[in-house]
């Protein structure tokens, strides 16, 4: 039969064939070029020209298990070299072994520094590979679908009028036409199927942890998020605890006129006498910066140098101490009970401590994990009341005395190693961030709860799955707002209202360190994808207007940042402090320095303190804990912005010996430093001259 190329009077038909032809064509190898990209980068070993040592790897050396002991079991090696980190190859953790019994060797510690970038580069590089290459393969294959579509068109049969007929050759070529078009089509779909199943290559455990929101478009439809105010007694009911204002033992229940009303007009001043004091978790702002003159920066907890006391607590728990004027505020919780704990912060002792009371359903037993523990929350004071939140659902709200205002329980939260969010002050209000189970069942919530009564004020639904940052509650653009954390995004409330102000998607995989804000900035930062800075004085969702820049150095998984008006610091859990440059940006990438601390294996869990330019960090190696003071006065950079060797070697200012060590948050007040251990806690004080 004739074909509508062979009839067709149209001018250009026969051009736009051949046209369609050398499409086809060209699109089709592309599509194969790129195909074999993908499958190269992704399957076959690709590693950089690296400069390493002939160090002899014995076979113990090639890691079957975490690195530190401590990683939870997501942080196990990869299979493909697509998805190693730096800790998951044998030349780096042989350097690393090495060093640890020749910690003198520079030039080790250079190949070290210099291996460690090359891999990271290597590691973010393949992903920037798949994301770059991906949109033109596709593009690739549907040009080539297009063409190919065209050629089958214009070579399609038409029906032959009733006494004609075509010669049996003419017939066999139709057909090998024919045969042609369809093998043609399915190699290309064949191809197509094969670029969209790299793609969509079945993720292991570890790349969900650490690569794939690295491939999630930024520009997905904005979900609407229901929001529900909770101001009927039907709805305060459901959430009110039976046991508010509960006695303990003699003494009588307090009377909510015994403690003062915060008015509108008191807000100045109360905000002021929290920033004299640390009330919640990083301070009274979350900056986890402290303002203290002169902070002792040498001492021994093992001899007692400079310790002025030290005090067990009956309790363990992973929650920061929080100081008002002599009184010191720890949680502490096993499976069977909840307790809060008052210290005098002159002799250590213990003033009084409470058990936090309990309903039925609180009372069920909990899985969690050790780095997490029964008591994670750090609590908040305001100077009359103390508000701890257990990893049960129990939240607890007792007066300076130790007598219990008033409880509630929140529900068993579901969350993969215990519950840690801390909760925050909005002058008369308690906010708390509840990220409990996978973001689909409407269990995670954000309440705000009157400090008087534990009334809920109102409680906005969150469709984000279990998380572990805590909020912070700051002025931007002229009005307070809520910043919140979790997969995959950071979302501010207004806390007035609980309202949504804005959105950013730029989080992913387990989300553990707090956010920080710097004037109209909100910096967040994670291990997966990566280092983000946000303006947030937009409105709505800011994911493609408002990130100001992003990095992929020290990626922490549990260390929250700092902010200040010069730097903005990074510390990942191996001892990589990055201190990037918020106003010298290139390409969207802030400019940085970096600077190892630590040598050998180390493992760093608390989140930095910075106390004028003084910054301190611990190190919670279970052989030897050590709290490290870097003085960032003595910072130098060199041309190409990177930190000098001189300048690195000077900033070291004190490594000081722990007794044991510390995964929580330190507090500076008053020119002391009040640490809490796994078993203690310590106050640390510089001698006074005779």
């Amino acid at each position: 039969m004739p074909t509508i190329l062979e009839t067709s009077q149209v001018r250009g038909i026969r051009l736009l064939y051949w046209l369609s032809v050398f499409t086809a064509t060209v699109s089709g190898i592309f599509c194969a070029i790129f195909i074999v990209v993908l499958l190269y980068n992704y399957h076959f070993s690709y590693r950089p020209q690296l400069e390493t040592t002939n160090v002899v790897i014995p076979e113990s050396d090639i890691r079957e298990v975490p690195v530190f002991s401590s990683d939870p079991s997501y942080r196990q090696p990869a299979s493909d070299t697509f998805n190693l980190l730096p800790t998951d190859y044998k030349e780096f953790l042989a350097l690393k072994r090495q060093l640890t019994t020749d910690k003198t060797n520079e030039v080790l510690k250079e190949k070290i520094r210099v291996l460690d970038q090359n891999l990271r580069l290597d590691y973010f590089r393949r992903r920037e590979m798949i994301a770059r290459t991906s949109p033109f393969l596709c593009f690739a294959a549907v040009v080539f679908l297009i063409a190919t579509r065209t050629i089958a068109v214009l070579k399609r049969n038409i029906p032959i009028p009733s006494g004609h007929s075509l010669s049996v050759t003419r017939q066999s070529e139709m057909e090998r036409l024919r045969l042609g078009t369809l093998t043609i089509v399915g190699i290309s779909t064949a191809l197509l199927g094969l670029a969209f199943g790299l793609m969509l290559f079945p993720a292991t455990p570890f790349e969900n942890i650490l690569a794939a929101k690295l491939l999630e478009s930024q520009h997905t439809e904005n979900k609407t998020f229901s929001q529900t105010t909770s101001n009927t007694p039907e709805k305060k009911q459901s959430l009110e605890n039976s046991e508010n204002t509960k006695d303990t033992g003699d003494t009588k229940n307090m009377k909510e006129s015994e403690l003062p009303v915060l008015s509108i007009s008191d807000r100045e001043s109360f905000l002021a006498e929290l920033a004299q004091n640390w009330s919640s978790f990083r301070g009274f702002d979350g900056s986890g910066i402290g303002r203290s003159p002169d902070p002792p920066t040498r001492w021994n907890s093992k001899t007692g140098e400079n310790i002025l006391w030290q005090t067990e607590v009956p309790l363990s728990g992973n929650s920061s101490p929080v100081v008002w004027k002599n009184r010191l505020f720890l949680s502490g919780a096993d499976e069977a009970k909840r307790q809060i704990y008052c210290f005098d912060t002159e002799t250590g002792q213990i003033v009084w401590s409470v058990d936090a009371p309990s309903t039925t359903a609180s009372q069920q037993v909990i899985r969690v994990s050790e780095d997490t523990g029964f008591a994670a929350p750090t609590m908040v004071i305001d100077g009359y009341r103390a508000f701890a939140l257990f990893a049960n659902g129990d939240l607890v709200a007792v007066d300076f005395k130790g007598r219990v205002l008033w409880s509630k329980h929140l529900g068993i939260p579901e969350s993969s190693y215990g519950f840690s969010a801390s909760p925050v002050l909005y002058f008369d209000r308690l906010v708390v961030q509840y990220d409990v189970s996978d973001g689909t069942d409407g269990k995670s919530k954000l309440y705000a709860f009157e400090v008087n009564t534990g009334n809920t004020i109102w409680e906005t639904p969150r469709e984000i799955p279990n998380s572990w940052a805590s909020p912070i509650i700051k002025k931007i653009a002229n009005r307070y707002q809520i910043i919140t954390c979790g997969d995959p995004f950071v979302i501010s409330y207004d806390p007035e209202d609980g309202k949504e102000i804005w959105r950013c998607k730029c989080l992913g995989g387990d989300v553990g360190p707090s956010p920080i804000a710097q004037g109209n900035i909100v910096f967040v930062t994670n291990q997966t994808p990566r280092t983000t800075a946000i303006d947030a004085s937009g409105t709505g969702d800011v994911t493609g207007t408002n990130i100001l820049w992003q990095g992929v150095n020290a990626l922490p998984d549990t260390p929250s940042p700092l902010a200040t008006e010069q730097y903005f610091f990074t510390l990942d859990s191996g001892g990589y402090l990055t201190a990037y440059n918020p106003v010298n940006i290139k390409n969207k990438r802030a400019v940085f320095w970096e600077l190892e601390i630590g040598e050998g294996i180390s493992s760093f869990y608390s989140s930095p303190l910075l106390v004028g330019n003084l910054l301190y960090v611990f190190d919670k190696s279970e052989d030897d804990p050590r709290a490290f003071v870097i003085d960032l006065s003595k910072a130098a950079i060199d041309d190409t912005g990177l930190l000098t060797e001189e300048a690195a070697g000077a900033m070291l200012l004190a490594i000081n010996p722990m007794q044991e060590p510390c995964v929580t948050c330190p507090v500076v007040l008053n020119d002391r430093l009040f640490i809490r251990g796994t078993k203690a806690v310590y106050c640390i004080e510089k001698k006074k001259e005779p």
